[in-house]
């Protein structure tokens, strides 16, 4: 994939640092989280203020930042932060091994293309991805005909101007900045959240200064210290990332870091559902077309120049020989409570697909077998 150098051009406009740094002194960041909430049209909880973001990157990370150029930059840094996490959990591991922030990355990136307004440009995504993945055989000619998803707001759209006389592009110019606003305004939120917990949890536990054997239990006791009572899902996450880079067996090192994942992404999926709930049952007026099914069969999980159908079940492609039966009781008790397999899932895995976005268990579904399927080996995850 072409290494995206505006971006980095960007980082030094910003001057960026590209050191992992974490904020010692957080006085004045619960009232700079407080201002930043007001300017917000859909907020959902503040980030951890004891987990503050570096002065230098709330310069770009703000709520008032263009909303492009800022999500070109929160792609960059959890892309670094994931490399850097993977190093420090996984140094002798031949294949790469991805963590929340690869996947996070990627996922950013396909929100960017709903804040720059790609996604509402009929076919554009459609052809860019799924025409290419069928000739290259990656999907079938029945995935590649199923609904369009976007092209239904131009069609339905069309046909309401013809059935009523009234031109409706005005309707579909305001349902569009509306999303785009959610989108732009979730994805920063979730940004402000995961990137400083990140940028601590590398200085404390992945900095050589901090390996001393002296100073592991204190650091363990203080950081954990730090997350508040409903933060139970992402300290949890964050505990086992702890002890995969602990771990000396590397089947359970590798468990440990998708149970990782997996509570990590739950966690934020949960912070975030009022916003996609609310962003994907918007109809449009007045063809009644909820964005639950544009935006769901419209979309994907995209990643270097591969897609993945969220609608179909996941199929198994490139499962970890590591990760074909789960024996971790924990990561185990994720699939069964999802009425997914933790064992040989075959050919797909099967209940994995959603055919609505907005809805949390389904996302829960689809996302806890992507990552199990993505993790180990996958290089497209790692080029971006």
């Amino acid at each position: 994939m072409v290494k995206q150098y505006f971006v980095t051009l960007l980082f030094a406009v910003f001057s960026m640092v590209s050191g992992v740094v974490h904020a010692q002194d957080a006085t004045d960041y619960g009232l700079f989280l407080e201002r930043e909430w007001t300017k917000l049209q859909f907020p959902i909880a503040q980030p951890n203020r004891r987990f503050a973001l570096p002065m230098e990157e709330r310069a770009w990370l703000n709520a008032s930042a263009n909303p492009v150029m800022r999500n070109r930059l929160i792609n960059r840094r959890y892309f670094e932060l994931a490399t850097a996490l993977s190093q420090c959990i996984f140094r002798n591991q031949r294949e790469p091994v991805a963590n929340w922030y690869h996947f996070a990355t990627w996922a950013s990136v396909s929100a960017g293309d709903v804040i720059n307004g790609k996604k509402f440009t009929p076919t554009a995504n459609y052809d860019r991805y799924f025409i290419e993945a069928y000739r290259a055989g990656r999907i079938t000619a029945d995935e590649l005909n199923q609904d369009r998803g976007i092209d239904d707001i131009f069609q339905l759209a069309n046909w309401a101007m013809k059935k009523t006389g009234v031109n409706q592009w005005s309707a579909m110019a305001d349902y569009f900045h509306e999303q785009r606003v959610i989108f732009s305004e979730t994805n920063y939120e979730i940004a402000a959240e995961m990137i400083p917990i990140g940028e601590a949890f590398l200085k404390n536990f992945c900095d050589p200064a901090s390996q001393s054997h002296s100073m592991v239990s204190r650091l363990d006791e203080e950081f954990f210290a730090l997350f508040n009572t409903d933060e139970i899902y992402l300290k949890k996450a964050f505990q086992h990332y702890r002890q995969a880079m602990l771990e000396t067996d590397p089947k359970t090192k590798i468990e440990l870091n998708l149970l990782a994942s997996i509570e990590q992404v739950f966690f934020e999926q949960t912070r975030v559902q009022k916003n996609l709930f609310h962003s994907l049952n918007s109809p449009l007026e007045p063809t009644g077309l909820l964005g639950s099914r544009i935006l769901t069969l419209s979309a994907g999980f995209f990643f270097g120049d591969q897609g993945i159908r969220m609608t179909r079940d996941l199929r198994v492609r490139t499962l970890a020989p590591e990760l074909t039966r789960i024996h971790h009781p924990a990561l185990r008790s994720v699939f069964t409570s999802l009425g997914l397999s933790p064992n040989d899932p075959g050919a797909t895995h099967q209940g994995s697909a959603c055919k609505d976005w907005s809805n949390l268990n389904c996302r829960k579904r689809f996302l806890a077998p992507l990552f199990r399927e993505l993790s180990v080996g996958e290089p497209e995850i790692h080029a971006f």
